[in-house]
């Protein structure tokens, strides 16, 4: 419950066969299976991805979530590799990517598969969930490659090379795809013919030390790009040109969001012997830099916003809920107990 961190229903524990001891016996029980992905809500189902290859959907509802999944997919075995990057649901349709180097798109209501690309062989490592627009899926790779699909059919209808892995989700907004690459330079590239636009930074000039790692935020014209340096690269949308740099310190590897005219950018400390995370509020279009809350925690995960609450997930399973305009916040601490 967004008011009072009370539980919608039981917590939902993933459990997959343990593996197998030695000469082949079983050794019995099940064991957790770990969720990396940020989950997908549509028409009263959550559609929930494991490590172990398989997407779970459960319904909601009467305001209670059942802990027992309305489908899994696929029914035995999994899809081929881990799945890391969050699902996405559009229409009746929900998008999936997996550690293989696959996308697949499963129907909602009764989890079969529609389609899976490629169909035959295989393009690089996805870690990062699609971005779905209209009719056409994008998503990036580990092959440096970012591919535009057919949202029906999975047909690839273009692919755009950068210079390094494609880790980040891309943003779109007016017909254009933002990514972020790990050659250190942010793209934008035409939706529907796959063209570059621009490349920022351009030739010759100095750019980012560190990776793009988390997924851009485009506001008003404006392109806010996240960097392990530590920094946020503010970029004309149309043009590509800078703007404006925010400079945050610690690595951003959580991808940011906007509430009213305002960024809501959390940094952390990637080494895991030190705890430390910061969110700050940046003022659009300009160099204004707040300070909203800092935690000793680890944030690796997504941002979430509903209206003025900034919701942020930490790597020691506590949901904080922050005013993005005073700071104040709630924290609640998730249970990772699972009965086996």
């Amino acid at each position: 419950d967004a008011t009072d961190g009370t539980r919608r229903g039981e917590p939902i524990a993933l459990l997959a066969q343990a593996a197998s001891g030695g000469f082949g016996c079983s050794s019995g029980g099940m064991s957790a299976v770990a969720i990396y992905s940020s989950p997908a809500f549509a028409n009263d189902l959550l559609f929930v991805g494991g490590y172990d290859g398989r997407v779970n959907a459960f319904a909601f509802v009467d305001g209670q979530l059942r802990t027992e999944p309305r489908w899994v997919y696929p029914r035995t075995g999994t899809i081929g590799g881990n799945i890391i990057g969050g699902l996405v649901a559009d229409g009746d349709k929900v998008y999936v990517t997996s550690s293989d180097g696959s996308v697949l798109a499963l129907h909602a209501t009764d989890g079969f598969k529609e389609w899976e690309f490629p169909s035959v062989g295989t393009v690089g490592r996805i870690w990062s969930a699609p971005a779905v627009e209209g009719d056409t899926v994008f998503v990036g790779s580990f092959d440096k490659n970012l591919y535009a699909l057919d949202a029906q059919t999975g047909e690839k209808k273009w692919e755009f090379s950068t210079g390094g892995t494609v880790a980040a989700t891309p943003a779109v907004a007016g017909g254009i795809v933002y990514v972020g690459s790990f050659d250190r330079h942010l793209y934008a590239v035409d939706a529907a013919s796959g063209q570059k636009r621009w490349r920022f930074p351009a030739d010759g000039q100095d750019g980012p030390v560190g990776w793009f790692w988390a997924k851009p935020l485009v506001l008003n014209g404006v392109v806010y790009a996240p960097n392990l340096d530590g920094k946020v690269y503010a970029v004309d949308a149309v043009s590509g040109n800078s703007i404006g740099v925010y400079d945050l310190k610690l690595p951003i590897s959580s991808s940011p969001v906007a509430v009213g005219n305002n960024i809501i950018v959390a940094t952390s400390v990637t080494n895991r012997a030190k705890r430390q995370g910061n969110i700050y509020s940046l003022t659009a279009a300009s160099d204004q830099t707040r300070l909203l809350h800092g935690i000793n925690e680890t944030i690796f995960a997504p941002l979430f916003a509903s209206d003025t609450t900034v919701y942020i997930q930490t790597m020691t399973n506590n949901l904080y809920a922050i005013d993005a305009a005073s700071g104040a916040s709630q924290k609640f601490t998730l249970s990772t107990e699972t009965s086996q």
